[in-house]
């Protein structure tokens, strides 16, 4: 039981050093300035999940390789040969082959 009015006496003396704090004056943008550190600092723990990796140019990386695939995909494409691709009119003609039917199988009026 000593050791808990102990205790209680030591929690009231803080409690009553706290009530006899006087107030102190601040800067009218001490609160803005704290917030401010505040979300810098959350930035800067969010860039620190993964040390010694710089986004930025891994960022500037893929975009130059899908720059350099676009062009050579599209160096490929218009050097083909237009012969293999074939017609428009070609390709009409062999897809009415495959899909019509000579004989008018689909007489619903009978």
């Amino acid at each position: 039981m000593k050791i808990k009015q102990q205790i209680d006496e030591e929690v009231k003396k803080t409690l009553n050093l706290l009530d006899q704090a006087e107030n102190i004056e601040v800067d009218h943008f001490f609160y803005t300035r704290l917030q401010s550190k505040l979300r810098n600092k959350d930035k800067k723990e969010v860039r620190n999940l993964l040390p010694g990796f710089n986004l930025s140019v891994v960022r500037n990386g893929l975009i130059v390789f899908l720059v350099l695939l676009n062009l050579v995909s599209g160096i490929y494409v218009l050097q083909s040969d237009n012969d293999e691709a074939g017609s428009r009119d070609d390709y009409i003609s062999t897809l009415t082959g495959e899909y019509s039917s000579e004989q008018d199988i689909y007489n619903y009026n009978n």
